[in-house]
């Protein structure tokens, strides 16, 4: 959602001149534009500073959709998406709370979060 609301944000600051949001999205690029043409692979590991960025913006993106004010079958439309990707989001916070807080759980409970194969460390 970061690679639309970031670049959403970046739009609605330039035509609304608004400082708050041309301040998110340049702090947002003068953190990862210089890693960016890093030839190391570990530059990935520098954007996670970008991720409280990225979130304001997603809640900057959240916030103009829910409270435009198109026909009312649109208007629940967006809000029933709005509704659902916080829902998306709290939900995989609470599924994965456990691996990011080293929380121990079994096997069978580790291997269900690993959906990638990438992501697997353990025995396997």
């Amino acid at each position: 959602i970061g690679l639309i609301s970031v670049p959403a944000i970046a739009v609605l600051a330039w035509r609304e001149r608004r400082k708050g949001y041309a301040f998110a999205v340049l702090l947002y690029a003068a953190q990862w534009l210089p890693w960016s043409l890093s030839p190391r692979i570990a530059w990935e590991y520098h954007f996670y500073v970008d991720v409280p960025i990225v979130c304001l913006c997603n809640a900057l993106a959240l916030t103009r959709l829910w409270a435009m004010n198109p026909s009312v079958e649109l208007q629940r439309g967006l809000r029933a998406m709005v509704t659902a990707y916080c829902a998306a989001v709290v939900l995989a916070f609470v599924y994965f709370y456990p691996i990011l807080a080293a929380v121990p759980i079994t096997w069978g409970a580790w291997d269900s979060r690993m959906w990638f194969p990438t992501w697997i460390i353990g025995p396997g």
